[in-house]
């Protein structure tokens, strides 16, 4: 009936005459993803049926003993009717309740099910978003734990909330974007030790010395017998060591790339990415799937590129510039390469982007 209501209203244009559907998702979305569990439905159920054992529904005088009649067939009815029979207990509270009698039986989807109720139910509140994510990371449902995170910051910014996105892509191998979410939960004042030894690690790994060292001062600072510096130390080792074999294929790869022999150079340089992150192999990368013509996996590569060596490299920026143009995404275009002018203003452009930006300019106007 839901849906026959919703497609009458967009047929009839009762809304707006120009729907705009490609961001509405069907009912089946919404029905399988709502926080609505058992307990929800039998609290909606014995409260209808309260309400029905008394005046005017039922024509006798007396009290009505509905509840007090009622028989729990198992946890989730016996959680329902304590809420509503004792006054001791509200809805909330018995979503947590079964969350944590769940999570007990080692029953993670259900215990998840109760705390993302309980997000629906205040989605402003940071309280419930947390155990709902340590849940998700149990189970290894890191996408959805990402869907979460990023659901509670419409709401409220919260250091965990970037920590654990950070982490999330680190265990997901997307270590500059995990670099970003990390830095943004220490600006917002996590002085959590394991939060600064993994940006730390992502800051080496991705050959970021300089600020992975800064990263280890802070945490000898804050706790110079802690576990974690022995550790980071030896993964500062060895990624330098690392990095040191990596430039080594970076060169030769160089080499192969002066005769235009791009298919070796790219091989190289994804071996030179096994063995160290470095932005100068992703930057090659990407401007070689760029003149291939796969303009989506070249981008990939130079917002990889752009994240490890921020604003350093002025072509690096432009080439960033070119590739967001060549995707149609011209915000970011225009919006990069107006930081490229003001960060370098004598810098040429050789492939004479601000015209063809200029241009997409005057289309959208007109």
């Amino acid at each position: 009936m839901a849906d026959a209501f919703f497609n009458t209203m967009q047929n009839e244009k009762f809304i707006s005459g120009n729907w705009q559907g490609k961001n509405i998702k069907p009912s089946s979305y919404y029905s399988s993803n709502w926080g609505f569990t058992p307990l929800d439905s039998m609290y909606a159920f014995l409260s209808v049926a309260a309400l029905k054992g008394g005046w005017p529904f039922k024509k006798i005088q007396g009290p009505n003993l509905t509840l007090l009649n009622f028989k729990p067939l198992n946890r989730i009815d016996s959680v329902a009717a304590k809420i509503l029979t004792t006054g001791q207990s509200t809805l909330e509270m018995g979503h947590i309740e079964l969350a944590n009698y769940y999570g007990s039986r080692g029953e993670l989807e259900l215990a998840f099910k109760e705390y993302n109720a309980l997000i629906y139910t205040v989605p402003y509140l940071d309280l419930f978003y947390e155990p709902a994510v340590k849940i998700l990371m149990q189970m290894e449902n890191y996408n959805k734990a990402l869907e979460v995170l990023f659901e509670s910051l419409k709401y409220q910014e919260t250091a965990f909330a970037y920590q654990w996105i950070g982490q999330i892509y680190l265990v997901n191998n997307e270590t500059p974007k995990g670099i970003t979410f990390l830095k943004k939960a220490i600006e917002m004042g996590s002085e959590d030790l394991a939060l600064h030894f993994n940006l730390g690690r992502a800051l080496f790994k991705t050959s970021q010395f300089t600020q992975g060292d800064a990263i280890l001062n802070q945490l000898k600072k804050r706790s110079a017998n802690s576990y974690f510096i022995p550790e980071l130390e030896a993964f500062r080792k060895l990624s330098l060591d690392n990095f040191k074999i990596a430039s080594e294929y970076i060169k030769e790869a160089q080499n192969y790339l002066k005769v235009k022999d791009y298919k070796k150079a790219y091989t190289i340089l994804q071996q030179s990415l096994q063995i160290q992150e470095t932005s100068s192999a992703y930057e090659f990368i990407g401007m070689i799937e760029l003149m291939n013509g796969s303009k989506s996996v070249s981008l990939t590569h130079l917002e990889k590129a752009y994240a490890i060596n921020y604003e350093k490299n002025p072509m690096l920026m432009y080439n960033l510039s070119n590739a967001y143009y060549a995707n149609a995404e011209f915000s970011k275009a225009k919006l990069l390469f107006e930081r490229l002018k003001k960060s370098y203003p004598n810098f040429s452009d050789p492939a004479k982007l601000e015209n063809k930006l200029l241009e997409v300019n005057k289309s959208l106007i007109n």
